[in-house]
């Protein structure tokens, strides 16, 4: 690095000073570089004001089912639209959505599989209420955007609540008998032939064994199909129709399987073909 000198003359005393002139470059750079990002910083946020400090919800109907809190699992129907003009950018809605039909499925809590704004703004809520939920962009996809959501963008969902997984009850199944039956009574070891639906809390149907006109046939207490659908059989005597609601703990979990998405709670209607016991 070349080294400058200059002689200052002051006062009848002579001074030697030195610099070196890419140090000088370097500083004025890096005090330009401040200068200009704090500038565009006040622009930016100039730019993007903050128009809601928080989540801003308003109820349009209101549910009589378990309430949401913060740790349970909620299941909803959604759509999403940009707050500045009213643009659709997602929603499962079966009416709104030609792909995207399955109920959300998240937990009530920071890292929960949706974004802050959202489940901060559905925690009160009964199951079978509906609400609109305003969401700053601070909450919601921030400086970046995502996909069709451009940076900055506060977003309203209208959201409805189908179901709640109480924190400590992600594995109680429950069981609701629609028919009885009065032959052989399923236990644990038996092996049973079934004919059955199975739904998400939406209604939709992702497994039909009428449809394929074949029932299905396996021994309980084995692990041949989900812990939930066992345990929900036992009791059943054949000719016996049952409602089985299966909680993502004894289903398929947090990362679900094939067809069925993460977290889900499911529904089966079961009807009891039969029964030979002892697993033979």
């Amino acid at each position: 690095m070349q080294v400058a000198d200059l002689t200052l003359v002051r006062a009848g005393t002579v001074a030697r000073v030195t610099f070196e002139p890419m140090r000088w470059i370097v500083g004025v750079v890096v005090l330009t570089t401040a200068w200009l990002s704090a500038g565009c910083q006040k622009n930016e946020a100039e730019q993007h004001p903050v128009k809601y400090k928080d989540v801003v919800t308003s109820d349009t109907k209101v549910g009589d089912g378990q309430e949401l809190k913060e740790g349970d699992i909620g299941l909803a129907e959604y759509t999403g639209t940009l707050d500045k003009d009213g643009t659709q950018f997602d929603s499962n809605d079966p009416k709104r959505s030609a792909t995207n039909k399955n109920p959300l499925a998240f937990v009530a809590q920071k890292g929960g599989g949706i974004i802050d704004g959202l489940w901060r703004g559905m925690i009160g809520m009964k199951v079978g209420g509906e609400r609109k939920v305003t969401i700053p962009w601070s909450l919601g996809y921030g400086a970046a955007g995502s996909d069709k959501i451009p940076a900055y963008s506060d977003l309203v969902f209208n959201v409805r609540l189908l179901d709640v997984v109480k924190k400590g009850e992600e594995s109680t199944v429950e069981v609701e008998d629609l028919q009885p039956g009065t032959g052989a009574t399923a236990t644990n070891g038996s092996t049973v032939e079934v004919h059955y639906v199975g739904k998400f809390v939406n209604g939709r149907v992702f497994d039909d064994t009428r449809s394929r006109k074949k029932t299905v046939t396996f021994t309980i207490g084995k692990n041949q199909v989900i812990s939930g659908f066992e345990k929900g059989l036992e009791g059943m005597q054949v000719g016996g129709k049952r409602r089985i609601t299966v909680p993502p703990a004894a289903g398929w979990g947090n990362f679900g399987h094939d067809v069925v998405p993460g977290n889900q709670v499911l529904i089966y209607d079961v009807e009891l073909v039969s029964v030979k016991q002892g697993g033979s």
